[in-house]
């Protein structure tokens, strides 16, 4: 919502709220599906106001600072994540868990044998 109120009143001061919450959405469900739904529910936001501004209201986001904010406030803990399983952390929650659930790779195995569809 804050980054609609960004754009909408051309205002930076929504986005000192915006991108802390994106990092720990990120840290919630994963930077992949939290960055890729934001971004899409962004750029749709813009194809139906502005669509001919649409790299303009990208930059006026200020991405590089979003994706610094972002690694600053959700990096730690997946370095340390990272550092205190020997990498297991890393491979299981980005690579199988994130990654998969955006190629469809990953089935949830219930009781009983049988999986989620």
């Amino acid at each position: 919502m804050s980054l609609a109120v960004s754009l909408a009143k051309r205002s930076f001061k929504p986005l000192l709220l915006a991108y802390p919450a994106l990092a720990i959405a990120a840290l919630c469900k994963g930077p992949v599906l939290t960055l890729g739904f934001v971004g899409v529910i962004t750029i749709a936001y813009l194809l139906f106001t502005k669509p001919r501004k649409i790299p303009s209201g990208i930059l006026n986001l200020h991405p590089i600072m979003g994706i610094l904010i972002i690694a600053a406030v959700a990096s730690p803990y997946y370095v340390w994540a990272h550092q205190s399983t020997h990498g297991a952390f890393t491979e299981t929650f980005f690579l199988r868990q994130n990654l998969g659930r955006v190629v469809g790779a990953v089935n949830h195995v219930i009781r009983g044998g049988g999986t989620f569809p």
